[in-house]
C-alpha cells in the first residue's frame, strides 16, 4: 500500500532527454478510492475557510482552465486601455510533483504559474521572492519552459530566477491555450482525400476532431467573426476536401448540408456559456465580471455583455 510502480511516459521533444518524460505512478485501486474520499471531504472545508487562494483554480470543482486564461486576458486588456504596462512571467517548475518534500504534500502548491507586475523592477523583485520560496521548498525552475512577456512595455534587462535567465517571448502556451488548427488540417490531409472512407465518417472527423482543436479557447475569443475567420478558413479547406469542390464554392451552404456548424457559432456559444457560468466561480474571474470596466474600448466582460444583449 505504501509503494507504487512509476512508468515514464514521453511528453514531447527529444525522447533521449529524461526531462521530457512524465512519471506516472501505478498505485493500488484502494488507495485511489481513499484519496478520492479524503479529497471530497476536504473540498467543502477549503471553500468555507478559504484555505486556497483565489488565484489557484486547478483541482477545484467546477473550475476550468479557460476561466483562468480569460482572467489573464481581461486584466491585461484593462491595463492596456488605461495605457499601463503589464509584465507577465510564465513560471514552470521541473518535476514539481516529484521534487516537493513528502512532508509538505498537503500544503497547496502548483507546478506552474503566471506572475504579473507593473514594471520590470517589480517583476524582478517578485522573482527574487519566488527564488527564496523555491529554494526553501526544494523546488527547481525549468528555465527552458519559462518566458517573459511585456504588454505596452519593452524588455531592456535580463530577468533571472534561481540564477537562471529568462528569454523574452511574444507567444507562450498557457494551460494548453495556443493550438494550431492549420497543422491539424494538414495532418489529416491524406485521410480526408481517401476515396475508400465514407463521407459521413469524414464529416464526423471534422466535427469531433478538427473543430474542437480550432475552437479550443473559444470562450475567450468567441463572438468576434474577425478572430474566428483564420480558423474558419482552415476548417473550410477540410470541408472542400470532403465535398470535392473548389475555392469558389458557397461554403456556408455546403457546411449546412453537411451538418457542420461554423467556428463563429461554436465559439460564441462557448463564450456565452462561460459568461453565465463564471460569476459562480470562486476565482478572480467572478470579481472581474461583477465589476466591469467603464471605457469606450471593449474588454472580454463588456464585449460579451453587449453581444449577448
Amino acid at each position: 500500500m505504501t509503494t507504487s510502480i512509476i512508468v515514464p511516459v514521453p511528453k514531447k521533444g527529444d525522447i533521449k532527454d529524461p526531462d521530457n518524460y512524465r512519471g506516472i505512478s501505478l498505485i493500488p485501486t484502494i488507495i485511489k478510492l481513499l484519496a478520492k474520499i479524503v479529497a471530497t471531504k476536504l473540498a467543502p472545508m477549503n471553500i468555507k475557510y478559504k484555505m486556497i487562494a483565489k488565484e489557484k483554480a486547478d483541482f477545484r470543482k467546477f473550475e476550468e482552465c479557460v476561466a483562468q486564461v480569460t482572467t489573464l486576458y481581461e486584466i491585461a486588456r484593462r491595463r492596456k486601455i488605461d495605457n499601463k504596462e503589464t509584465w507577465l512571467c510564465n513560471i514552470e517548475y521541473s518535476k514539481a510533483y516529484g521534487r516537493v518534500p513528502h512532508m509538505d504534500l498537503l500544503l497547496p502548491f502548483a507546478d506552474d504559474a503566471v506572475l504579473l507586475a507593473e514594471s520590470s523592477a517589480d517583476l524582478q523583485d517578485s522573482l527574487n521572492t519566488i527564488t527564496v520560496w523555491s529554494d526553501t521548498w526544494e523546488m527547481a525552475v525549468n528555465a527552458s519552459k519559462c518566458g517573459v512577456m511585456t504588454i505596452s512595455g519593452e524588455l531592456t534587462t535580463d530577468m533571472t530566477l534561481q540564477g537562471q535567465k529568462f528569454n523574452p517571448t511574444d507567444q507562450y502556451t498557457y494551460l494548453g491555450y495556443i493550438m494550431n488548427s492549420k497543422k491539424a488540417v494538414y495532418a489529416a490531409y491524406s485521410f480526408l482525400r481517401r476515396s475508400d472512407v465514407l463521407t459521413a465518417l469524414k464529416i464526423k472527423f471534422i466535427n469531433s476532431v478538427l473543430m474542437p482543436i480550432g475552437c479550443y479557447g473559444g470562450e475567450t475569443f468567441g463572438m468576434s467573426e474577425s478572430r474566428c475567420k483564420p480558423i474558419q478558413s482552415e476548417i473550410d479547406k477540410a470541408i472542400r476536401m470532403v465535398a470535392n469542390v473548389g475555392k469558389s464554392a458557397a461554403m456556408e451552404r455546403i457546411s449546412d448540408e453537411l451538418g457542420i456548424t461554423s467556428v463563429f457559432m461554436h465559439t460564441s456559444t462557448a463564450c456565452e456559456r462561460a459568461y453565465y457560468k463564471c460569476p459562480t466561480s470562486i476565482t478572480w474571474i467572478a470579481d472581474l465580471i461583477k465589476a466591469p470596466m467603464k471605457a469606450q474600448m471593449a474588454t472580454w466582460v463588456t464585449g460579451s455583455t453587449q453581444w449577448i444583449k
